[in-house]
C-alpha cells in the first residue's frame, strides 16, 4: 500500500511536474488546483 500525497497548485505545469515525479517514487497523488477543491 503506498502512501497517499496531496498536491494543491494552481500552475498546472508545476502540479504535473510534481506528480509525474511523486508516481515514480511509488506514491498515490491526489490533485488540486486550489485550496478550496483540495
Amino acid at each position: 500500500m503506498s502512501a497517499k500525497i496531496l498536491i494543491v497548485e494552481d500552475n498546472d505545469s508545476i502540479r504535473t511536474i510534481l506528480r509525474m515525479t511523486l508516481e515514480l517514487g511509488q506514491y498515490q497523488v491526489i490533485e488540486a488546483c486550489d485550496g478550496q477543491e483540495g
